[in-house]
């Protein structure tokens, strides 16, 4: 009992010296200055690198063939940018949701994108002729037809062609 009483009362003396010390300006201290010089640098995970360590695991994550944007974990022909531009999990085997058809005078292109994907630029495209260098956004524009916070559907209404073909596709740069 004496050797417990003591213990308590050089925690209720360390407890009252510490709130008693807080409590005092330096200038208490026999003259004594300080002063601090704390530099505080803190950098975010960018919406890119936060999907990423929610879908992939350490070992995953160190392994750019495995979880770079060109990689495809689930060999499902959609790479890991495309997964993450439209909301996918680039651990199962799916399909990137959009699809085309003519309306009018028009070609409708409806697909998905991430609205937590905020450092990606989305960009419909079209040719005639699949010509790498024949690829426009030409009278391209763009309707958001849906929003459920998370995901928007996005409408990319495009001049039909006139030859009685046209190619689209989604462009997804970082």
């Amino acid at each position: 009992y004496p050797l417990r009483r003591q213990r308590q009362m050089c925690k209720e003396t360390a407890a009252g010296d510490i709130a008693s010390l807080a409590k005092q300006s330096v200038a208490t201290f026999s003259g004594l200055s300080a002063s601090a010089n704390v530099a505080l640098s803190a950098s975010a995970a960018s919406p890119w690198e936060d999907w990423r360590s929610a879908n992939f695991n350490s070992t995953e994550l160190a392994d750019p063939l495995i979880s770079g944007p060109a990689a495809d974990k689930d060999h499902d022909g959609i790479v890991n940018l495309l997964e993450y531009a439209t909301a996918t999990n680039p651990g199962l085997r799916n399909t990137v949701s959009a699809s085309a058809e003519k309306n009018g005078a028009n070609l409708e292109f409806t697909y998905t994108r991430n609205k937590a994907a905020t450092d990606l630029q989305y960009l419909v495209e079209w040719s005639d002729n699949l010509d790498p260098v024949s690829w426009s956004s030409s009278g391209v524009t763009e309707t958001i037809i849906g929003d459920d916070g998370s995901l928007q559907s996005i409408r990319a209404t495009i001049p039909a062609a006139n030859a009685g073909k046209r190619f689209v596709r989604l462009r997804v740069t970082k």
